[in-house]
């Protein structure tokens, strides 16, 4: 804390109830795009891979394997549905051509952009039907959640492992 108070006891509540909306509102937003990506034949590991790829740029299928944590025989079997989908391509490493990597396609890199435009576009009618009032207080909100992002110095939220552990 930057007073030197640990305040987190006083917060817990209020935390917890964060918590509880953001995931009331994140469980609803992503149920309504796994049905839309499902009717297209594109699963939550297929979104996980080009999430990662958009992530990381190119990976080897031994690293997209780690990202997934599966084995690479059933990252090998999930590079192939995508490829057959026209959704990532594999080629050989350039430095040592044993090596496949995996690429997003022209047509991965578009469901990932519309995949974005469509959370902006909920986020901006759900924006919309705010005052000024409650969207200043949201501004100084996540304001206030990229300082202290700032703080414990990193540009990824903690997971799940990390909650409790000093910064």
């Amino acid at each position: 804390m930057p007073d030197g108070v640990d305040r987190s006891a006083a917060h817990a509540p209020l935390i917890e109830a964060v918590l509880a909306e953001f995931s009331r509102f994140a469980t609803a937003a992503q149920q309504r795009a796994f049905q839309e990506w499902k009717r297209r034949s594109v699963s939550l590991t297929h979104l996980g891979v080009l999430m990662a790829l958009r992530a990381e740029g190119p990976l080897s299928m031994g690293r997209l394997a780690e990202q997934l944590d599966v084995s690479v025989a059933s990252a090998t079997g999930i590079v192939e549905r995508m490829e057959r989908l026209g959704l990532v391509s594999r080629e050989r490493g350039e430095d040592d051509r044993r090596v496949v990597v995996v690429k997003p396609t022209q047509g991965g890199r578009l469901i990932i952009e519309e995949l974005g435009a469509q959370r902006t576009d909920a986020v901006r009618r759900l924006l919309n039907e705010l005052d000024a009032r409650e969207l200043g207080s949201l501004l100084v909100g996540i304001r206030a959640l990229g300082e202290a992002r700032e703080r414990i110095g990193t540009n990824d939220p903690p997971d799940a492992g990390e909650r409790g552990k000093p910064a």
